[in-house]
């Protein structure tokens, strides 16, 4: 125990990985972890496969990228739904869980998310195309740069979520509470399969598509590494908006 202690102590006070931050790799693979205090670890992009984590503590530790193939979750305290599926394992190797959520990730490898409660889990990057999220609290959750193509997100509720990046081709919105424009201009998706919105909402992505948005509101809205070049935003609510990465060659901001 004493080695895996030291091997993580480097990681015991870090924080949720950020945008440009080097991804935390411990090679933890088949440690005896068992009954650690892990409270609030950032095990981001760690490596446990095979270890062993029993009645460990793991409450608000971060598990995004971790390797958890093979390894011994069951009895483990505090770990959430959230924290489980934001880490990776081959198919053919499962950890090892409590009944509840080996339950979760059986549903979880055939997309079947829907009416659950997921609020803030960390899916940057993460392949979700066609998962089904019809009426599940997804409020703060991390979509960054993740694969949502063809995904149901009907009547979700999206309230803070970030989809800066995301790839929403064909995902279905419609219903979706929380949901606004500068969450849906943050995303991506394709002309030929739009994702399919409400009126109000499917009225913003034409503007958007035609670079038209005078007197829309994107307050708060992330267009990193947006083309806006030639984009007409007279009078648009910019408050809070961060352009970073954006082409606004010949784009009209005034109003």
């Amino acid at each position: 125990m004493r080695g895996a202690s030291i091997l993580l102590s480097i990681v015991l006070t870090g924080a949720i990985p950020s945008q440009g931050r080097d991804v935390v790799a411990v090679d933890l693979r088949g440690a005896n972890l068992t009954a650690a205090d892990l409270r609030g670890a950032n095990l981001a992009g760690a490596d446990l496969t095979g270890a062993s984590l029993m009645r460990a503590e793991v409450a608000g530790a971060e598990f995004w990228r971790t390797r958890v193939d093979g390894a011994d979750l069951r009895g483990v305290r505090g770990l959430t739904r959230q924290q489980l599926s934001s880490a990776i394992w081959d198919a053919e190797r499962p950890p090892h869980l409590d009944l509840q959520l080996a339950t979760f990730i059986k549903l979880w490898s055939r997309g079947r998310m829907q009416t659950l409660s997921l609020s803030k889990a960390n899916w940057w990057g993460a392949d979700l195309e066609d998962f089904n999220f019809t009426e599940s609290n997804l409020r703060g959750v991390v979509f960054l740069d993740a694969n949502l193509r063809g995904a149901g997100l009907q009547r979700a509720d999206l309230t803070g979520a970030l989809l800066a990046g995301a790839d929403i081709s064909g995902a279905d919105f419609r219903g979706a509470r929380g949901l606004t424009g500068a969450q849906l201009v943050a995303a991506r998706w394709s002309p030929e399969k739009p994702p399919l919105l409400d009126a109000r909402l499917h009225l913003l992505r034409r503007l958007w598509e035609k670079k038209r948005l005078s007197g829309e509101s994107l307050a708060g809205a992330r267009l990193w590494g947006k083309d806006l070049r030639g984009v007409l935003l007279r009078d648009a609510n910019l408050r809070g908006v961060s352009l970073i990465g954006a082409d606004l060659t010949g784009a009209y901001l005034l109003g």
